[in-house]
């Protein structure tokens, strides 16, 4: 079993001199991990929501940095376990030069981490597809484009209503599947391919509703429940017809793509780490 592990460089204080480093724990349903995956619990708990980092700073960022979305300063900590010392070395050295800007670590991001590191595309995209919570774009984090990186990570309010969007819909998936399977017994138990279907971000909807003999009806209402949890909830213009035939039997799908691409069809949206 294993559990999604992220880390966020705080920075205390523009004074001090070293950047604190901290790991951040996945709530259990939301997300699975290569080192443990998480699977869906009861739905009582909001599966993916993490107050703490997306509340709003007054000059329009989220929590610990003023300007950025939180994702901007956030490495994924299997990433992090592979590079090992080098990755602490790298987080405590005192940049070459003072950057003059109104964020407040500008020489730790998830940009520059990719660059320094230089992380292959293919292994952050495994990554992120497998924490489908996170919103990266990643064309633009592989391009040299340094001013619409910046753009893309300070329109806060953008990235919080797709990362809204994609709580709602994964929480409707963690629904089905705690009405269907016994999670704390495959937890202690279970095969390897048992957890797969028992985390939400490795199933997709329509490998959901085939297995569950879900009707459109029924996810229709896991949709609406998941919404009704959120104060203001923005959700996916969701493609029914893309899922179910007129007779209400799941359509055939291609099961060799990958699970975000057979969700995002779903959702109604080219990109589920975009859109």
């Amino acid at each position: 079993m294993k559990k999604q592990i992220s880390l966020l460089i705080l920075l205390v204080c523009l004074l001090m001199a070293a950047c604190v480093a901290c790991r951040q724990a996945e709530p259990p349903a939301a997300t699975g991990e290569e080192t443990q995956p998480t699977q869906a619990s009861e739905p009582a708990t909001e599966p993916t929501a993490e107050p703490s980092e997306e509340t709003q700073a007054p000059t329009g960022g989220t929590r610990f940095c003023p300007v950025h979305y939180y994702t901007y300063h956030q490495f994924a900590g299997e990433l992090i376990d592979e590079l090992g010392e080098d990755f602490y070395t790298w987080v405590n050295a005192e940049p070459e030069e003072k950057i003059e800007s109104d964020c407040l670590h500008p020489s730790h991001n998830v940009k520059g981490f990719i660059d320094y590191f230089q992380i292959p595309r293919e292994k952050f995209e495994e990554v992120c597809n497998r924490h489908w919570n996170g919103v990266h774009n990643i064309d633009l984090l592989y391009s040299d484009d340094l001013e619409a990186i910046e753009a893309y990570y300070r329109d806060v309010e953008k990235r919080e209503e797709t990362e809204g969007k994609k709580r709602i819909f994964d929480f409707a998936k963690n629904s089905i599947i705690v009405k269907n399977v016994d999670v704390e017994q495959i937890w202690e138990t279970g095969t390897e391919e048992e957890n797969r279907r028992a985390t939400s971000e490795w199933v997709s909807i329509f490998e959901l509703v085939e297995e569950y003999d879900v009707s459109r009806a029924e996810l229709e209402q896991y949709l609406k429940e998941s919404a009704k949890r959120h104060e203001e909830p923005a959700t996916y213009d969701y493609q029914f017809d893309v899922v179910y035939n007129e007779d209400g039997s799941v359509k055939p799908y291609d099961k060799t793509k990958p699970v975000v691409e057979l969700d995002a069809m779903f959702c109604g949206v080219d990109n589920l780490f975009t859109d």
